[in-house]
């Protein structure tokens, strides 16, 4: 048996099929934005494949943590370093 596979493993963020660009998030923001935060400090979007953060603490940790959480790959779902801007 290997380290990795006796090492403990990160809890996993609760999953949502949420869609922040459908036109059902716009005609309702609150009720989404309600559930991401129920969920939990991080919610992984499905449809997209990332992580999204949806309450206060998490989201001023986020925008102020500029080492962790570099924006000069793109602010986007797209990653500039492996793809084209």
């Amino acid at each position: 048996m290997s380290i990795a596979e006796t090492a403990p493993r990160p809890a996993r963020a609760p999953e949502s099929d949420a869609d922040p660009f459908s036109i059902e998030f716009f005609e309702d923001p609150h009720r989404i934005h309600d559930e991401s935060r129920e969920a939990g400090p991080v919610v992984f979007l499905r449809r997209y494949g990332v992580h999204a953060v949806a309450r206060y603490a998490e989201v001023h940790a986020v925008l102020n943590d500029w080492r962790t959480f570099c924006s000069s790959r793109g602010v986007g779902m797209d990653d500039y370093a492996t793809g084209k801007p």
